[in-house]
């Protein structure tokens, strides 16, 4: 049994170009978040608090940051530069 593409072509047929994302292009810069693995940083959320530390990872928007009383995940909406 063999595989067959079909008549319409596949997906981007029915896509603008506009939508489509161009060879070699990335969208990665405009997605994760703005401080960098080693940045210090205050972090503010109703669920995890106040804590201040450094970023020691971040995935997407989420952000691992290790304070005195632990490591904590953040939204990065929720951090701000240490003063």
């Amino acid at each position: 049994m063999s595989r067959t593409r079909p008549a319409w072509g596949g997906p981007s047929d029915f896509l603008p170009s506009s939508t489509v994302p161009a060879a070699g292009s990335s969208r990665r810069s405009a997605r994760g978040a703005p401080y960098r693995v080693g940045d210090a940083v205050v972090g503010d959320d109703p669920c995890n608090g106040r804590h201040a530390g450094i970023i020691m990872s971040h995935r997407g928007p989420s952000v691992e940051l290790g304070a005195e009383a632990g490591v904590f995940f953040y939204d990065h909406r929720h951090l701000r530069p240490q003063d």
